[in-house]
């Protein structure tokens, strides 16, 4: 489920449905139905979201990433998955790109450019099952709130604050490791990073 600024309402999945993307009102209620090509995607989406600015829609499924637009039209693969590799979810800030995926059960989150390069990434850990990714600003700064279950039934909000930097640096903090690539002035994800434990979410 993620919200549509333009609407007012919302853009859905459902596994039990993996062919469509449901649209929705504000009241939650289904509106239209956006129906995807199985031949084009490889389903079924794990997760979505909604860029205001573009007005896009990304989808994620274990293998790709991929962009259409409000009709349901596939307009571009962005990211295919290394061999061992499955996408979790997907966000998009500014001109940034965050993907969460997990590699031999680890989960890992990395930033990307809007053209797909890399930025860096972050080593979250292992008995951790994605629910969610999402940026937050609040007081003039930008988080990226993950949501996450550790050991597939403790809720925890891992908070991660977004910066720029102008060189390129490796930092742990616990068990969250931080690693950068060499390009500088690159809008990256810093180790400032607060765990809320067995939170009661509803």
């Amino acid at each position: 489920l993620v919200y549509c600024v333009q609407t007012e309402g919302y853009f859905a999945i459902c596994q039990r449905n993996p062919e469509c993307v449901f649209v929705l009102n504000k009241n939650c209620q289904e509106t239209d139905c956006l129906k995807l090509c199985s031949n084009e995607l490889s389903l079924p989406v794990k997760d979505i979201w909604y860029n205001s600015q573009s007005h896009l829609i990304w989808l994620v499924t274990s293998d790709h990433i991929y962009i259409i637009n409000c009709n349901g039209d596939l307009l571009n693969t962005f990211m295919t998955a290394p061999m061992g590799t499955k996408y979790k979810a997907v966000c998009t800030y500014k001109d940034f790109v965050f993907i969460a995926f997990s590699k031999e059960n680890c989960l890992y989150l990395a930033s990307y450019t809007k053209e797909g390069a890399y930025i860096e990434k972050i080593k979250i850990g292992h008995g951790y099952t994605m629910r969610n990714l999402q940026p937050v600003v609040c007081e003039n700064e930008t988080f990226l709130n993950i949501l996450v279950l550790k050991d597939y039934r403790f809720p925890e909000i891992i908070k991660i604050q977004l910066d720029n930097i102008n060189s390129p640096c490796f930092q742990q903090l616990d068990n969250i490791i931080v690693e950068y690539n060499t390009e500088p002035d690159e809008f990256c994800l810093t180790c400032n990073v607060e765990l809320f434990n067995n939170m009661n979410i509803k």
